[in-house]
Parts: structure tokens; sequence; C-alpha cells
């Protein structure tokens, strides 16, 4: 491309609409300066001074865009990972680290309780033995009759005669070994009583604004939030090789004759 045709397509950018879909990131940036060498291994070792956090992923490109064109829309997919109300709200926080603090003594905990319970190596293996059958036949009775998967007829008939198989043995699991099946039902007991006593816990959350945002919530706030877009108009897709977006934005563009 010539000087020209960029200063010809840089002239004509604030009278256009541009959509970009992709994946909404936020990059944090650690700022810091290097004194020393760590002894242990040749990486510099980083005293930090400050941290900052940027719009990533499709936000960064529409973030750039907005420098050189009036109008821009995005569209992006948010993970909705314990936002389903189907988990305590405890277990939802995360420490300075970004992990799960109460799932995480739970992961580590749980199984250093079934190792200092179990009384023999059999019975532990009997634990194990109805742990992964059972989930490896939930797994695949939900792949043979979940409809929306795009599986071939004999995908599913190999799913379904595996999940057959597997399910007897699962069955046989649960008559030979009824201490593992003592655990797993509790297990199964506590996790759904827990799911049942936080989505009555959950209801209807009542919230207090003040009349500013109050004013804001208007009958016409759906109406001025609906995207724009037109017939013939220009899509920009952000993503990182063939993901679900790339797809939704080929099919975007297709139906709006982009």
């Amino acid at each position: 491309m010539d000087l020209n045709r960029l200063e010809h397509i840089l002239d004509r950018a604030p009278s256009k609409r541009v959509t970009v879909i992709g994946d909404l990131m936020l990059d944090e940036f650690v700022w810091g300066k290097v004194d020393r060498i760590s002894p242990e291994a040749p990486v510099p070792v980083v005293q930090v001074t400050g941290e900052s956090f940027y719009p990533g992923g499709a936000a960064n490109v529409a973030r750039n865009l907005r420098e050189f064109v009036d109008h821009v829309a995005i569209i992006g997919l948010l993970y909705m990972t314990a936002r389903d109300r189907e988990m305590p709200r405890q277990f939802k926080r995360l420490n300075r680290h970004g992990v799960p603090l109460y799932p995480l003594f739970i992961a580590v905990g749980l199984p250093a309780i079934v190792l200092l319970s179990a009384t023999s190596f059999e019975s532990l293996a009997g634990l194990y033995a109805i742990g992964v059958v059972g989930a490896i036949t939930v797994n695949l009775g939900s792949c043979a009759m979940n409809r929306t998967m795009g599986f071939t007829w004999y995908d599913r008939v190999l799913f379904g005669v595996t999940f057959a198989i597997l399910f007897w043995v699962e069955l046989t699991l649960a008559h030979t070994k009824p201490d593992a099946l003592f655990f797993v039902m509790c297990v199964l007991g506590v996790g759904l009583a827990l799911r049942a006593f936080t989505q009555k816990r959950q209801g209807l959350t009542t919230m207090t604004v003040t009349h500013q945002v109050a004013a804001m919530v208007s009958p016409d706030l759906v109406a001025t939030m609906q995207p724009r877009l037109e017939e013939g108009q220009k899509i920009m897709v952000a993503a990182r090789g063939i993901t679900s977006v790339l797809s939704f934005a080929l099919d975007e563009a297709q139906l709006r004759k982009a």
C-alpha cells in the first residue's frame, strides 16, 4: 500500500461505522527495575514499582480505531463461569493471585481427608475406580444425547455403546464396593444440597442506587443500546486463529452482506 492510498483511507475513516468482534481481554503490565540476576537461575530479579491495566484483544483494537473512526461498536464473548447462581458467593472470591480461595482449600483438603480415612489400598482403589468410571460415563452419556453438538451418527452410536458398557461397570462397582458407593452418595448429596441452598438464597436481589443512576435506567435505554449495524457495513474481526468468535463474525457478515 502506497502513501496516497493510506492517506485516502484515513481521510474517509471518520465517516465510517466499524464493528469489532473478538475476545475481550484485560492486559496487566507490571513495571519495575532490575538490579541483579537471580543466583538460582539466569533470570533477572524485578523490583516491582507499579502495575497498570489496559484493554487487550479486541478491546484494544476498538480503542485504537476510536482515534480514527467516530463510530466504533464492539461485540465480544464473556465467560460466564460462576454466574449461573449455582455456586455460593463465597466460592467466587479470588485471592490476590486470581485463584478462588475456598475451592482451593476444598480441592487440596478433600483428597487429603480421603487418603487419611482410607483403611487400605483396596478401599482407596475402589473410590478411585467408581469416581473415574462414573465421570467418564456421565460425559459419554451427555455427548451421546446432546443434539446441539455437531457429532455424526456413528460418533453417537460409539458414545452410546461405550456409555452402556461403562454404565454396567459402574453398577458392578457400586454393588461390590459399598464403601465407595456410600462416599460417592455423600459427596453428591452435599453438592446437591449446597446447590439448592445457594439457589434459594439467591432469589431476587434488591439494589439501592442514586437518583442519577435511576434516571439513566429508562424504558428507552434498551432501544438506545441496540447495535446500529447497517447492511453492507464493514466488520473488523480480532481473533487468534479459527475460533467461535471468527465463526460468529463470518455468519454476521454474511447475514448483513458486509
